[in-house]
């Protein structure tokens, strides 16, 4: 957990130094060995990765097959959100803390065009 919060407060950093620099050098430091030391980390990504493929899997067959247009955005949102996290995983992976900045980006954005549509789909309803 100690090295999750490291990772985590790196990663903050960075984003707060390249806003404050305006520089694509300041954006990604070398590195983070200290979230690369803990025994079993690659049997455990890839069992993560595992697991997200098979939500994501499924989650497309909710968008494929969704009964209704809320239920295909949902999923639609669902796998945004899981893309984030894969990147996330990725980020712990290998270190590289300005990957936790763009899967924060694609989860807000997921969130603004779900928020976004279900509006229009709530005003479409009522005319």
């Amino acid at each position: 957990m100690r090295r999750l919060t490291t990772l985590f407060a790196l990663s903050i950093a960075s984003i707060a130094q390249a806003a404050e620099s305006n520089t694509a050098d300041a954006v990604a430091p070398a590195s983070i060995p200290a979230a690369l030391d803990v025994p079993g980390l690659d049997i455990a990504m890839w069992i993560f990765y595992a697991i997200l493929a098979v939500s994501l899997a499924l989650t497309f067959i909710r968008v494929a097959r969704g009964p209704s247009v809320p239920d295909r955005i949902v999923a639609l949102d669902v796998m945004g959100n899981l893309c984030a996290v894969t990147i996330a995983l990725t980020a712990i992976a290998t270190g590289q803390p300005i990957l936790l900045a763009i899967a924060l980006v694609i989860a807000l954005i997921m969130f603004l065009g779900t928020t976004a549509f279900s509006l229009y789909l709530e005003r479409r309803t009522e005319s």
